[in-house]
């Protein structure tokens, strides 16, 4: 098996990206014919312009109320409400409990995910922020001054 993009995770845009990656090389070296095959699509979403976040306060933390392993339902980047699914916890010392289902608390862009799956209790597992506009971002560092 093969790790793509760290962290003990597998990725699905990974390994799509990694296989294409393999498939190009293969080509390349001549290993694989050049007939026309299905291409492998690989989106990669982009923002264009500074986007500003205020997460100075730590209060849209999403942790780890018991230890085990955590399934995260969202990737980096992407917008949720408040109370969308975050992931499942499983535990790992009581297997007869129930997967956990983890809900944001608030609206907002997840800007950190933990990485790896095996979690202890009060481990951070996502960091989600809101967005500010350049005026409020001035307002703050006015504050701060």
């Amino acid at each position: 098996s093969t790790e793509l993009y760290g962290g003990a995770n597998i990725d699905r845009t990974a390994t799509k990206m990694g296989m294409a990656g393999v498939k190009s090389v293969m080509k390349h070296m001549g290993i694989i014919s050049d007939q026309p095959q299905a291409q492998t699509q690989v989106q990669v979403q982009s923002q264009t312009g500074t986007r500003f976040f205020n997460a100075i306060d730590g209060s849209h933390y999403l942790s780890a109320p018991y230890s085990g392993i955590f399934e995260p339902a969202v990737e980096l980047g992407n917008e949720v409400e408040k109370n969308d699914i975050a992931g499942q916890l499983y535990s790992a010392e009581e297997i007869e409990r129930s997967p956990l289902t983890l809900h944001f608390k608030e609206a907002g862009t997840v800007l950190a995910r933990r990485n790896g799956a095996r979690v202890k209790r009060g481990s951070h597992l996502f960091l989600v922020a809101k967005s500010l506009s350049p005026d409020q971002v001035l307002a703050l560092a006015l504050v701060g001054s």
